[in-house]
């Protein structure tokens, strides 16, 4: 199954980012993103209570920024297409 080029690329600019974490700061960073024009919650995974991972639209500056305001609570990480073995 061929991978869509949304899958990575958001445009503008901004790429698709992972983030994981505990439920209490990605409900947070959900709040803080849902308020910015300039970022998109793409996927949420998990309950509206317990959130486990996010996938957003963000520029990789944002991204370098969330990294330092919420420290070792949440990981970043590029969405990258799976390889096969």
């Amino acid at each position: 199954m061929p991978i869509p080029d949304d899958a990575v690329a958001a445009g503008g600019g901004r790429s698709a980012y992972l983030i994981s974490g505990d439920p209490g700061s990605l409900r947070r960073l959900l709040d803080e993103l849902e308020r910015d024009p300039e970022t998109r919650a793409r996927r949420r995974l998990g309950s509206a209570e317990r959130l486990e991972l996010l996938v957003a639209d963000l520029r990789e500056e944002d991204a370098d920024l969330l990294r330092k305001q919420y420290g070792s609570a949440i990981e970043i990480e590029p969405d990258r297409p799976l390889e096969m073995f």
